[in-house]
């Protein structure tokens, strides 16, 4: 990485890194990404084994046991502010709906609801990490800019996309197997995430 103006700036191979981890977990979870019928029958929010998957793959074992985890899941599937927060691409509402799924985690429910929001439109939610948060910072940005959900998506329209879109972009057309993606508006979104979460450290331990 570079720093160009006080701002963290992926390089070439690591932005080519980016795009191949954004493809793996695309493909991975495409019956999710791209599933267009009922938004409760997203396969994310129906089947309670794969959100169990979900769960452990993105660091929300903080949800308990299967039978807490499956009671988190039907109180997001049945929340009417979740659906219409999803339906409306209204973020805002992304805050007060946490609070139909807020049991003894804190701040950690932000977290979850807004990886699930990402996994129902991938083309406008974004899901809140605490590296991508630190990436947000190292892009320029000050965390009292984004204490709630809608704040962060800003957050990241003003300090992150000036910077990255343009190279996003022009890495998704150069590499091939990024191309079979429809949604390239939803791929587009988690080329970022992830290049915000390799800004933030996620994995420079990994990698080294």
């Amino acid at each position: 990485m570079r720093k160009n103006e006080n701002a963290v700036i992926l390089n070439d191979s690591e932005l080519c890194l980016c795009v191949f981890r954004a493809v793996v977990n695309w493909m991975e979870w495409r019956d999710c990404f791209e599933y267009q019928g009922d938004l409760k029958e997203n396969p994310i929010l129906r089947d309670e084994n794969l959100f169990g998957k979900f769960a452990q793959e993105y660091g929300l074992r903080w949800l308990g046991d299967r039978g807490d985890r499956n009671d988190f899941r039907v109180r997001l599937r049945q929340s009417k502010c979740f659906e219409a927060a999803i339906e409306n691409r209204d973020a805002s509402m992304i805050d007060r709906c946490v609070e139909d799924v807020r049991s003894n985690s804190g701040n950690r429910q932000m977290s979850a609801v807004s990886k699930i929001a990402m996994f129902l439109d991938p083309a406008y939610f974004m899901p809140i990490d605490k590296f991508a948060k630190k990436g947000l910072r190292n892009l320029g940005a000050v965390s009292s800019e984004y204490r709630n959900y809608s704040s962060y998506l800003d957050a990241i329209c003003h300090h992150a996309e000036p910077i990255l879109q343009t190279p996003i972009l022009k890495k998704i057309k150069q590499t091939r197997l990024s191309q079979c993606i429809e949604d390239q508006n939803g791929f587009y979104r988690r080329v970022l995430d992830v290049a915000l979460m390799s800004i933030g450290g996620r994995w420079s331990a990994m990698d080294r």
